[in-house]
């Protein structure tokens, strides 16, 4: 019998328009300025936590994109929308493609046709060298050689004829050509943007080395250790916790500027009731451990971020690794 998820009071989906803004403009301000302010300073350590910064901030901003998918940021849905395209050309991605594959990620969670499979399949990397060397990928930057090829399969798919692209037989479209041509259009307009204004406050340099590369390395990495330790499952399923990929990740201080910004550590609230604010998962966590009797069986506890990541990486159980493993 499926589960049905507990009436919850309408306050845990209300919107906060004022706290959306602040957190946006903040995040969005030390991605884009970090860099120039270490221009100007001109000291190695400058350099060094502006990198760092911009690819924390960068992760951030991510999880801001992601409200932004669900129409969580803002009452209103049109600017809900607008900004997700900002906030996504701002990290060199694509809003409704993203939102066409999240969306669909929450349908198909745990399935093998989860469009974010990509990301925790362990199919083919087993624990050792090989998860290493993905892990190492996206930290030297990896992300954007697919970011790049995502973005000429979008141009090229936006050039066929419209007589082709609809005739009968071919491979209907992920999103609506309109939909497509307005994020490739913000991407190129956010990114030149940001080219012109780094470049008249600081340098050119700036732009590609401490604002496109910390976001491609470090925010890339961040973004990829916290999909993979809240998704994998390298063992057989033993529960419905595990089907569903519900698992609180028990995040330190660290992980929470890092990876996890604005509670999202509470994954388990968020799959179990995504129309609530990211911003109050928290509260909403600690209602249901009063209201719901069942609440504790519906999800279990991971060692953080980089502790399942960890364990999986040198062969170890965790919790919600399933059964068979380690082998």
């Amino acid at each position: 019998m499926a589960e049905k998820p507990l009436q919850i009071p309408p306050e845990f989906k209300q919107r906060q328009d004022g706290l959306s803004w602040i957190l946006i403009i903040t995040n969005a301000s030390i991605v884009a300025a970090s860099g120039v302010v270490a221009w100007h300073i001109d000291e190695w350590w400058a350099y060094l936590i502006a990198f760092v910064l911009v690819g924390a901030r960068g992760q951030a901003c991510y999880i801001l994109q992601h409200e932004a998918m669900h129409n969580l940021l803002f009452k209103n849905l049109k600017t809900n929308e607008r900004v997700g395209i900002v906030l996504s050309a701002f990290l060199g991605t694509q809003f409704y493609m993203g939102r066409k594959m999240h969306w669909n990620h929450h349908t198909k969670v745990g399935l093998s046709d989860d469009p974010n499979q990509f990301f925790h399949d362990v199919s083919e990397r087993p624990p050792g060298m090989k998860i290493l060397g993905y892990f190492l990928s996206h930290l030297m930057g990896g992300r954007l050689i697919s970011l790049v090829k995502n973005l000429f399969a979008a141009v090229m798919a936006l050039l066929q004829n419209n007589k082709s692209s609809n005739s009968v037989g071919s491979s209907p479209r992920l999103i609506p050509p309109k939909k497509a041509r307005l994020d490739l259009g913000a991407l190129v307009a956010v990114q030149l943007l940001m080219l012109i204004g780094i470049s008249l406050a600081s340098s050119p340099l700036v732009y590609v080395l401490l604002y496109v590369l910390p976001l491609s390395t470090l925010t890339a990495f961040f973004e990829l250790i916290r999909s993979f330790s809240e998704h994998v499952l390298p063992g057989e399923v033993t529960c419905e916790a595990e089907k569903k990929r519900r698992f609180f990740m028990a995040a330190g201080p660290v992980e929470r500027f890092f990876i996890s910004q604005f509670d999202f550590h509470y994954h388990h609230v968020h799959h179990l009731y995504p129309n609530v604010v990211t911003f109050k998962v928290r509260a909403l966590h600690e209602w249901l451990i009063q209201n719901d009797p069942e609440y504790t069986l519906k999800y279990g506890e991971r060692p953080g971020y980089i502790g399942t990541a960890w364990r999986y990486l040198v062969n170890r159980p965790f919790v919600g690794c399933g059964a068979g493993f380690p082998s």
